[in-house]
């Protein structure tokens, strides 16, 4: 009975440790890697990675959708700029007509 926990310890470390290997082997050659890991301590199939990348195709619609969304963000920032300028030159307009030039003066 012990053995056999011994020895599903040492096949769990072995696989997170592969793991570790395709993780940093996609980090640092920005290569895709996959795993199928099988063996007799583990009892059903251990798949790397969990979660399924998307495609191509997916990930080029999401950065359009993205440059959609930062386009109109950068379109209304814009005319909030142009509101900003309009309302404080109205008001410094406000401020000439009842104060004089003398209110240009610090500008």
């Amino acid at each position: 009975m012990v053995r056999g926990k011994v020895k599903l310890a040492y096949s769990l470390k072995r696989m997170n440790g592969m793991k570790k290997r395709l993780r940093d082997l996609t980090t640092l050659y920005a290569v895709l890697t996959c795993a199928i890991i099988c063996g007799p301590a583990v009892q059903a199939l251990a798949v790397w990675p969990y979660q399924a990348k998307a495609s191509h195709e997916e990930q080029k619609t999401n950065f359009s959708d993205l440059t959609k969304i930062l386009i109109k963000r950068i379109q209304k920032l814009k005319k909030q700029i142009e509101e900003t300028r309009s309302k404080k030159m109205r008001a410094l307009m406000y401020k000439f007509l009842k104060k004089g030039p003398a209110v240009l003066r610090g500008f």
